[in-house]
């Protein structure tokens, strides 16, 4: 009944906004009306088309459905591309090409920045678990070592940074939540998305750019048009300023799920008829969150919980 009324509180609320189409999708429409889409058109349009979902802009069902279109473009794109992503060696092994540059369907986790920290901490700062597990807590953090126990995760191993984890983990990490989250009500912990490889030097994924170029926007000061400029360097898959966004955004991360938590253990969320009201100036990440999106994604979570 309560999660019923919650749902309930969150519909009345999202009757007062509306979103249209991303606007790298309409971009790209252009672009292929006028034969001139490509590689990048098709990558930043799906860069939009995941910052619309993950910001919840559209719903899973409006996102799947464009999905799907947009996996017709990428396999048209890949096949003419073929020749140009792979290498013959002459012993007839056939290798990935050092100047390929493919778009590629993945499984992505609703655990952001999943490759560039720890399973645990991607755990314990998902929007997604955090609603679910509450873990803020004390309990919802035992839920998730529980959790990872009957994933049969080492906890040791899941506090390690991703890229120093295990492959066959890393392989099997998927499967083993889509198998032992619908008992915590992580019911929809994976999504079709698609990650970019150019070279061997870069290989990103959709929701990891839109986290970084959001960061790089939110984190700049208001006076500046620096971030910006910053923003398209990350959109471009420039490397310094690719990382910068990422870690930019786990500190966005952090201060999204720190407050949010405050904010619920202090009753600081206070009902005022039609609208809740939380005074962000009592609280030690105002200056982080005072910004249009990272408010919004605070809002949403409070909405969600």
């Amino acid at each position: 009944a309560r999660q019923a009324r919650r749902a309930a509180r969150a519909a009345y609320y999202l009757r007062g906004n509306f979103f249209g189409r991303p606007c790298g999708s309409s971009a790209f429409e252009l672009a292929k009306h006028q034969y001139k889409h490509d590689t990048d058109m098709v990558w930043h349009s799906l860069v939009a088309l995941e910052d619309h979902f993950l910001h919840d802009r559209m719903t899973r069902d409006e996102y799947e459905r464009m999905v799907e279109t947009m996996q017709d473009e990428v396999r048209e794109l890949e096949g003419s591309r073929q020749a140009e992503t792979t290498v013959r060696l002459e012993d007839g092994t056939t290798v990935s090409s050092a100047n390929a540059d493919q778009i590629v369907q993945v499984a992505e986790l609703r655990l952001p920045l999943l490759r560039h920290w720890s399973l645990y901490e991607s755990l314990m700062h998902s929007q997604y678990v955090a609603t679910k597990l509450h873990t803020w807590t004390t309990p919802g953090q035992q839920k998730v070592n529980t959790m990872l126990a009957q994933m049969g995760v080492a906890l040791s191993e899941a506090r390690q940074r991703y890229a120093h984890m295990s492959v066959d983990l890393k392989n099997s990490l998927g499967l083993k939540l889509d198998q032992h989250g619908p008992l915590y009500e992580l019911d929809e912990v994976t999504f079709t998305s698609f990650s970019r490889q150019k070279g061997h030097a870069i290989n990103v994924s959709a929701s990891d750019v839109v986290e970084a170029a959001s960061a790089v926007l939110e984190l700049t000061p208001l006076d500046s048009d620096d971030g910006f400029h910053r923003a398209l360097e990350v959109l471009s898959l420039e490397g310094a300023s690719l990382e910068r966004g990422l870690d930019r955004a786990m500190t966005l991360q952090r201060a999204i799920m720190r407050q949010a938590g405050q904010v619920i253990t202090k009753r600081g969320c206070v009902n005022q008829g039609p609208f809740f009201v939380v005074d962000l100036d009592s609280y030690s990440d105002h200056d982080i969150l005072c910004h249009p999106l990272a408010l919004s994604r605070l809002a949403l979570f409070l909405l969600a919980y």
